[in-house]
């Protein structure tokens, strides 16, 4: 999926991944890690 230890951050912060990852995905990927976000 190429998550990557800066996606995990709560700051999540202007990265590559950002970029290549459309916010959906980290959407799904705060459901199960970062549920407090949602």
């Amino acid at each position: 999926m190429g998550i990557t230890p800066e996606t995990r951050s709560p700051t999540y912060p202007t990265t590559k991944a950002t970029k290549t990852m459309p916010v959906v995905a980290f959407d799904g990927f705060s459901l199960g890690n970062l549920p407090r976000l949602k």
